[in-house]
């Protein structure tokens, strides 16, 4: 019949969740900030190109945590360079799932700002409506999810890989 001491998820017909994380510091909001400020840039930066700048900076904005390149790692540039990761509670990496899951309203606010239809007026409010629901929500959270972090099961947390100054653990 089998070997008893093999299941399924040992020889990779289903997929095995990680362990759990281990705590982890948390980001703060200045860290969080700073991130947001650069892939906000990048972001603006790609909605100048004529055509489809606007999509493109929608789709980064939607799927920069779990994009799977090796400069990137499954975090956005701004997260990147300001030493923090985005991790999924259940212990599995991030992919492209859980990024829509949790960039949706932010992908969506860059969306109806660039949106003919709605105008620049409309949009505006509901862009900022979006951001300070989000705001609320990341400030009354004691592990620093915004709501998009909730519904994806995520939390952005300070890159263990990352050697801080003056840190003598290494």
């Amino acid at each position: 019949m089998g070997d008893p001491g093999v299941d399924a998820a040992s020889v990779g017909l289903i997929a095995k969740a990680a362990e759990p994380p281990v705590p982890a510091e948390k980001a703060d909001w200045q860290q969080r900030l700073a991130a947001a400020v650069v892939d906000g840039l990048l972001a603006g930066s790609m909605a100048m190109i004529p055509l489809v700048g606007v999509l493109l900076a929608a789709l980064y904005l939607l799927l920069r945590d779990g994009i799977d390149l090796p400069l990137l790692d499954r975090r956005s540039a701004g997260k990147r360079l300001v030493g923090l990761r985005t991790i999924r509670l259940d212990g599995y990496p991030m992919d492209a799932n859980a990024a829509i899951k949790r960039n949706m309203m932010v992908a969506a606010a860059l969306v109806l700002l660039f949106s003919p239809v709605l105008g620049w007026l409309v949009a505006s409010f509901l862009s900022f409506l979006i951001a300070a629901i989000e705001l609320a929500v990341y400030l009354a959270d004691g592990a620093g999810q915004r709501l998009g972090d909730r519904i994806a099961g995520t939390q952005v947390i300070v890159d263990p890989e990352v050697v801080k100054p003056g840190d003598t653990r290494r």
